[in-house]
């Protein structure tokens, strides 16, 4: 393909067609214009496919994140719950602490 536009090229230029020339270089450019715009939106979209497969993965992993506290909350909510419930007896003198104490040991 660049053999094809060289041949044009000497032959106009050999010819001393400027005019003709001229229309030819400014053709060229558009071509290579378009091409780099082509290029720019392949890449911008490329870049936009990843951006959306990172923030997908982000939201899998804040996804099992929660996943896991929710297993670890029932695991540990029920004696969360029972410290809670000997410090309100402790609190509203249910129960004195040495008594708790000696109940525990």
């Amino acid at each position: 393909m660049t053999r094809f536009f060289r041949n044009i090229r000497q032959k106009l230029a050999a010819q001393n067609k400027v005019a003709a020339y001229s229309r030819y270089a400014i053709g060229e450019i558009l071509l290579v214009v378009i091409g780099i715009l082509i290029a720019l939106q392949i890449n911008n979209w490329n870049d936009q496919r990843i951006k959306k497969i990172e923030v997908a993965n982000i939201y899998k992993s804040i996804l099992e994140e929660l996943n896991t506290d929710i297993l670890l909350l029932d695991e540990y909510l029920p004696i969360f719950n029972w410290k809670n419930e000997i410090l309100n007896r402790i609190v509203h003198e249910d129960i004195s602490l040495e008594e708790w104490i000696n109940n525990v040991v």
